[in-house]
């Protein structure tokens, strides 16, 4: 998930010459009205880095979309950089629509901001299987599906009316929309493996996922890999508990043939409750990452796809649910699980893979 627009009230940033990890760059809060006055000389590459990862550290979307705009009109090396990205990516309104998601979930909850907000940028509705309307609102679930979209998560959350719904969500995400800390168990994956996210989303996915790199250090693999199984752990705790967590073990992007074993993990550790745990099929249908680049960019390619390629408008389906005491699958490793809900998920979805 991933803005540039006037100052935010209530922030002051505060500009010295200082190296990207200098202590004298400092964030400060509670100055209402506050603004910066950047009309003395355009800020350095190296100024607007150091606010981005300071903003970002911090987790202040507000000083993130102030620290973008400021380096929208910053040295030339920020301005080509910052151009080049809203030229082909919506990184502004993406970081609005990150903003207004965190002051509405603190607001109103979950379900009403993610409702609001995706109804207001993007056309889309919910599809519910009647068995799966039975227990969605109150059994003990685990959603699973593909994840086309940088919206996915919402979408979802705009779909189910339930206070306790979680995501298995990577960390960097709760960066940029902090609310979502209470709705989140964090994994790390690489963002800058670059055959792999060109695979998933073409060349703006991994522009991205390099982007993000600069601000967000992935921790060694060993211990991201520790990281996502305590995730993963509290995860199938809350689903125990009688809540609900959605998970997509695709990794997010264009269609692959592999499925993370973290969905099998969560199903495992979820297959100890004292009550029944249900499992529901998701799927995002007429929705890719290129068609929201389309509807939250402004430019003639962008208005062409809306009007002729993109009418069709975004379904989020829950498909017929599994009781996973019934469903035969406890002698399965995660991996084997994995594999057998993709497959079954593929002949459910036709051309879902």
């Amino acid at each position: 998930m991933l803005p540039s627009e006037a100052a935010t009230p209530g922030v002051h940033i505060a500009w010295k010459s200082f190296s990207a990890h200098d202590s004298s760059f400092s964030i400060r809060h509670g100055l209402r009205g506050g603004s910066v006055d950047d009309s003395t000389h355009r800020r350095s590459w190296k100024q607007t880095m150091a606010a981005l990862r300071a903003a970002y550290s911090a987790s202040d979307i507000r000083a993130l979309r102030r620290a973008v705009s400021i380096g929208r009109h910053g040295d030339s090396r920020s301005r080509l950089t910052f151009g080049a990205i809203e030229t082909v990516y919506p990184l502004s309104p993406l970081l609005k629509i990150a903003e207004e998601l965190d002051e509405r979930i603190a607001d109103d909850g979950l379900h009403n901001a993610c409702r609001d907000v995706m109804h207001k940028h993007v056309d889309c509705t919910s599809r519910i299987h009647p068995r799966a309307a039975e227990v969605v609102s109150n059994e003990a679930i685990i959603f699973y599906g593909n994840h086309p979209s940088m919206l996915t998560p919402f979408l979802m959350a705009a779909s189910v009316d339930r206070d306790d719904l979680r995501f298995v969500s990577t960390e960097y995400v709760r960066h940029l929309i902090p609310q979502l800390r209470d709705y989140s168990y964090p994994v790390e994956l690489s963002l800058t493996a670059m055959g792999k996210q060109i695979r998933r989303g073409g060349l703006k996915r991994w522009m991205v996922g390099l982007l993000l790199s600069l601000l967000h250090h992935v921790p060694p693999r060993e211990q991201s890999k520790a990281i996502n199984r305590e995730s993963l752990q509290a995860a199938a705790d809350h689903v125990r508990d009688g809540g609900s967590v959605l998970i997509c073990p695709d990794g997010g992007g264009k269609r692959l043939s592999r499925w993370y074993p973290g969905l099998g993990v969560l199903i495992k550790a979820a297959m100890r409750s004292p009550r029944p745990v249900y499992l529901i099929p998701i799927h995002e249908r007429h929705s890719s990452n290129h068609r929201i680049v389309s509807t939250l960019l402004n430019g003639p390619i962008s208005r062409f796809k809306r009007r002729f390629v993109y009418r069709r408008r975004i379904v989020v389906e829950l498909a017929q649910p599994i009781r996973l005491d019934r469903a035969e699958v406890s002698e399965k490793t995660p991996v084997e699980l994995t594999l057998l809900l993709r497959l079954r998920y593929a002949a459910q979805f036709k051309g879902a893979r």
